[in-house]
């Protein structure tokens, strides 16, 4: 798979994170920052499913 390709499927990943809680009526607040080391993290394999949803239960507000 070419990089690009790869660079996409993080930015698709990510943005799907995102939106889901938001059609629910649920935003996510992070700083700066935080987010993209999250996605980082899950690309090289340092996070998990646990790390995730630790992070996004966290990071909610109603």
């Amino acid at each position: 798979m070419a990089d690009v390709d790869f660079l996409e499927l993080k930015r698709t990943g990510t943005a799907a994170a995102l939106v889901f809680p938001d059609i629910n009526g649920i935003s996510i607040e992070a700083r700066s920052g935080e987010l993209s080391d999250l996605t980082l993290a899950v690309s090289m394999g340092s996070a998990g499913k646990r790390e995730i949803t630790q992070f996004f239960e966290s990071h909610q507000s109603n």
